[in-house]
């Protein structure tokens, strides 16, 4: 089977889990870059102004629950590798993993989207 995923131990026809050209996974290579990661970083900069999940903030739950254990700094556009895209600062958000997920769920047409 050239062209399948395997997905729990099933095969699945059709495209991969994962996304190559124009990808927006963390495996892209824009993740490793130096302005992203570095000691200041876009990824650390923009944390230290918004540590808090907005979809948290928005269901109205108390700032002590709004701190992710790992906080994931969400592109609200996917970038598809555009560098524009990647390091605009107003693109960012904070997001815990459970409403990341769902996000991501969304932006790649899952739910029947």
């Amino acid at each position: 089977m050239a062209n399948s995923a395997k997905v729990h131990g099933k095969r699945r026809k059709g495209r991969s889990l994962h996304r190559e050209r124009g990808s927006s996974s963390p495996g892209h290579p824009l993740y490793k870059d130096s302005r992203w990661r570095g000691a200041n970083g876009l990824r650390k900069l923009h944390l230290s102004k918004q540590p808090f999940c907005v979809e948290c903030r928005k269901e109205g739950k108390p700032i002590a629950e709004c701190i992710p254990a790992v906080a994931i700094v969400d592109h609200i556009r996917p970038h598809r590798g555009r560098p524009e895209l990647f390091f605009d600062e107003s693109n960012l958000q904070t997001m815990c993993k459970s409403h990341h997920s769902v996000k991501t769920l969304h932006d790649m047409g899952g739910f029947g989207r």
